[in-house]
């Protein structure tokens, strides 16, 4: 049984909107009980795995590709280190660039395929809506704050999240390219 990637985005929502007073007193739980760079130990960990997928993808590409797979690949990674350098407030604000770059790829996935930029668009459209939302609701809870460059991050976040997902796209390995007729079961 395959689920819709609708309500995987919902739960999805659900989840990001239910937890926002909840983060906080976890974000201070770790620090206390692990020490004061643990929480970026384990941000730079996850990042670190992200990253994992997309470079065994480029080493092990079957035929020489050139070099703008690469080149672009690592703009990405330079471009996710600027955001976080100049972008991020505090030091949960880390989990943005997962979050919302989650979020984007979520929401690109339930929309409806289109060839274009136009989908890409939308969803990073709808991605940064949903961070000012965060935000939103965030000023209201007594223990969150408003932070504008927190939704500057949310949007940089999803566009890089659509960033990556466009770039696996792109270097992913065509049917044709992969299949000899040897391998094909359709070739006798």
């Amino acid at each position: 049984m395959r689920v819709s990637p609708r309500i995987v985005l919902a739960a999805y929502l659900l989840v990001m909107f239910t937890t926002l007073p909840l983060l906080p007193p976890l974000v201070t739980l770790v620090r206390d009980s692990l020490g004061a760079g643990a929480l970026s130990g384990i941000l730079y960990a996850l990042l670190a795995a992200l990253l994992l997928p997309p470079l065994g993808r480029l080493a092990s590409s079957p035929r020489p590709r050139p070099p703008w797979p690469h080149l672009s690949f690592c703009l990405l990674v330079i471009f996710s280190a600027v955001v976080l350098r100049t972008l991020v407030s505090s030091p949960i604000g880390r989990v943005h660039l997962i979050e919302y770059g989650l979020l984007a790829i979520l929401i690109l996935g339930a929309l409806p395929r289109r060839p274009g930029i136009g989908p890409f668009l939308a969803a990073l459209a709808a991605a940064a809506a949903v961070g000012l939302a965060d935000e939103t609701v965030q000023h209201f809870l007594p223990n969150r704050v408003f932070d504008w460059y927190d939704v500057a991050l949310n949007s940089a976040a999803a566009l890089l999240g659509l960033l990556a997902a466009a770039w696996w796209t792109w270097t992913s390995p065509r049917r044709e390219e992969t299949l000899s007729p040897e391998g094909d079961p359709g070739c006798e």
